[in-house]
């Protein structure tokens, strides 16, 4: 049985995890979004550095949830996208 908050709150990491991957692209590539676009670079570096805190507690919970035995919590592409980008970010980030 998938719990609906769970799964809503992946789709919310997943949005934001879409946000880091272009700032993470972005950053490796020096494109130059900052300098005609700094209203909407803004609201990507926001979410991506937030999309991190989302990410963490989202594995915390996916922790809990497996340990009580729910096993199918959230469709199983979105979780493993979740945790690579939070792999990723990790790495990223320190």
């Amino acid at each position: 049985m998938r719990s609906r908050w769970f799964v809503v709150f992946s789709k919310m990491c997943f949005i934001c995890n879409v946000f880091f991957l272009a700032y993470a692209i972005g950053y490796f590539f020096s494109l130059a979004i900052t300098e005609r676009y700094t209203y909407l670079a803004g609201i990507i570096i926001t979410v991506a550095y937030f999309s991190f805190i989302l990410n963490f507690i989202n594995a915390c919970i996916l922790v809990v949830l497996l340990l009580k035995g729910i096993r199918n919590a959230a469709p199983v592409w979105l979780l493993a996208f979740n945790i690579f980008t939070f792999v990723f970010q990790f790495f990223f980030f320190f």
